[in-house]
């Protein structure tokens, strides 16, 4: 399971309490593929997933626009990827295929996003 540090803060309480229901959500889908593997609690999670993106990297986006952020259209692209990548996680569930979903990267993909994204 991944915890909150210190180091994943980027100084502002908006995107840092984000980034912790961002972990909550990560966590979730870790112990529904480790200790469940529940096609439907999958689903929800991958759900919960989606949105909570769209919603985060639009904050996210709004405030680097406000304060002239020097890499705002690289990482827009990123998340531009990272929101198509959970679309085709969230799809490949709805259709029933949960296994395909869920080895694209839960588990240890949620910690490499916590560890890359979270600081940027």
């Amino acid at each position: 399971m991944i915890e909150w540090d210190d180091k994943y803060s980027v100084g502002i309480s908006k995107i840092d309490d984000e980034h912790r229901q961002f972990i909550d959500i990560i966590n979730m889908a870790i112990a529904t593929k480790e200790h469940k593997d529940n096609p439907e609690e999958l689903r929800e999670v991958l759900y919960r997933i989606t949105k909570y993106a769209l919603n985060h990297f639009s904050t996210e986006e709004n405030y680097m626009i406000e304060f002239n952020y020097p890499e705002y259209q690289y990482h827009k692209e990123e998340h531009h990827d990272k929101r198509m990548l959970n679309f085709k996680r969230h799809k490949k569930a709805s259709c029933g295929q949960y296994h395909d979903a869920n080895n694209h990267g839960f588990g240890r993909g949620g910690t490499h996003i916590a560890q890359n994204n979270l600081k940027r």
